[in-house]
């Protein structure tokens, strides 16, 4: 549908003669003509359109003859029309030697053939042409627009784009020049836009393709790039730079859609922080966990509270929404309060891999936590976050010890520190032994040396064995266990647990 320099040429009533340019600028596109007698008449022009001139202005200055050409080339005019027999008799020599040597249009029209038959002819197949283009650019920018339903617009607008283009290539670039949606992760995208960019749609060549960017708003602001590489052009300049735009505005748009969705659901979750910090306090909430359920956490799996420290002042928002994106990257649904310098997060996950989403942002890799035991209700979260304090606490203590904590796997005679941990502890601690249950010469060993005040001597006594035989049955007694009789925590837990047993006996 698109007019060309040939048709023009080709009507037979025009008697049109092709100077230069050769059979390729046959194909050049055709958007308009003017005739214009002025000097610098480029300003008065458009890209793809043709000059026709009688050449009054060249008469006799070679300087302009070239000028002239020069300045239609660079302007990226279609063609130049000359009308001999009035101002000029023949070609001029400089004006034709400029034209073969830029490899720029020129033809002829006869003192026969008037100017406006030419404009005439070129205004009526442009409108044709333009309606054709319009409803062409319709069903386009319909396709595009119909991405925005999709749940990656980004990469969507992205792949339509390049169908539309004819297979094209296309990136949506971050203000840094890295692909944040793409069609070819293999192009060098930063070098192909290098230079490039402005605040309107430029075109470019990037290794002999021709190429367009341009920017993507977000508000008022460029925040990214849209880069395009065409095979090879098959979609016309007229029809490529619209859409090209349309998709530009049309991933601004889901850049601000997407920054006031998370702005309005961060301003969410911090009333809701607001309110779980209360309950954690010990104040009552009804409406607090159908809050919570919007968020994911609906206790239909235990949830745990996690304390992490070391976040800096707790007014700073930076720390606890990069402790949101390192947990929600990990799958783990969460709610999270600031307290202090502390950041009380409730999330619907074990969180056994915690260390390892800590460590994955280097603005947290200082960071400590203490996580509690399983809660199956938000009733219990007052005790819960009593138990990732104590957990904290016992990792805050030692700073060459792990950078999280679980409270179930505390010692049961640290858990006694803790002030929800006394239901939990007899279980515990009854289980220290268990691995002994079918050694009962280990155990009565065990039991012997702790009655003996840790004695090994006075244990062999009241066993009736000898001193090496008990240390014998105490070393097989800790690889049972896995864990060293010498150690304080060992020596605390079998302590009360001896106790709680005897305890439970007499009770």
């Amino acid at each position: 549908m698109r007019l060309t320099l040939g048709d023009v040429l080709e009507q037979p009533d025009f008697g049109l003669q092709q100077c230069t340019g050769g059979e390729a600028a046959r194909a050049l596109p055709v958007e308009g003509a003017h005739s214009i007698d002025l000097p610098d008449p480029v300003r008065w022009l458009q890209e793809s359109w043709i000059m026709l001139t009688t050449g009054v202005q060249l008469r006799g200055s070679a300087a302009a003859q070239r000028r002239l050409v020069a300045q239609l080339a660079e302007g990226r005019l279609t063609a130049l029309g000359l009308g001999l027999g009035i101002a000029l008799r023949r070609v001029p020599r400089a004006l034709l030697q400029e034209a073969e040597r830029r490899d720029f249009p020129v033809f002829i029209t006869p003192l026969e053939t008037p100017f406006r038959e030419i404009v005439s002819f070129v205004n009526r197949s442009a409108l044709s042409a333009d309606l054709y283009v319009l409803r062409r650019l319709t069903s386009m920018q319909r396709y595009l627009l119909d991405a925005m339903h999709q749940s990656l617009p980004d990469q969507a607008l992205v792949e339509r784009l390049a169908s539309l283009l004819g297979g094209a290539e296309v990136a949506y670039l971050d203000a840094a020049g890295a692909p944040i949606a793409t069609t070819a992760p293999e192009v060098e995208w930063s070098a192909a836009a290098l230079g490039q960019s402005s605040t309107n749609l430029r075109e470019f060549e990037h290794e002999g393709r021709w190429g367009m960017v341009t920017p993507v708003i977000e508000g008022d602001t460029p925040t990214g790039w849209l880069v395009v590489l065409l095979g090879s052009v098959t979609v016309s300049r007229q029809v490529a730079r619209p859409v090209v735009r349309t998709a530009s505005e049309l991933l601004g748009l889901v850049s601000v859609t997407r920054l006031a969705a998370t702005r309005g659901r961060r301003a969410r979750r911090e009333r809701l922080g607001a309110r779980l910090l209360r309950v954690l306090g010990g104040e009552p909430d009804e409406g607090l966990p159908a809050a919570l359920a919007v968020e994911g956490i609906d206790f239909t799996r235990p949830c745990r509270v996690a304390v992490l420290a070391g976040v800096g002042d707790g007014a700073d928002s930076a720390p606890r929404e990069a402790i949101e994106t390192a947990l929600g990257s990990g799958g783990a649904d969460l709610v999270t309060a600031a307290d202090a310098e502390q950041v009380i997060v409730l999330a619907q996950d074990d969180l056994l891999a915690l260390a390892d989403w800590l460590r994955s942002d280097p603005q947290l890799g200082h960071v400590r936590a203490g996580v509690s035991e399983p809660l199956l209700r938000l009733e219990d979260a007052a005790a819960a976050i009593d138990q990732a304090r104590l957990a904290l606490t016992v990792v805050l203590s030692a700073p060459a010890g792990p950078a999280v904590q679980r409270h179930d796997a505390l010692e049961p005679s640290v858990a006694l520190l803790g002030p929800s941990s006394a239901r939990h502890l007899r279980a515990r601690l009854m289980s220290a032994l268990e691995p002994l249950e079918h050694e009962p010469r280990l155990r009565a060993a065990v039991v012997a040396y702790f009655d003996a005040g840790l004695d090994v001597g006075r244990a062999a006594h009241a066993l009736g064995l000898h001193r090496n035989s008990v240390r014998y049955r105490l070393d097989r007694a800790e690889q049972r266990l896995g864990r060293s009789l010498r150690s304080p925590g060992t020596v605390a837990t079998i302590h009360l647990a001896l106790l709680a047993e005897r305890l439970g006996a007499s009770r």
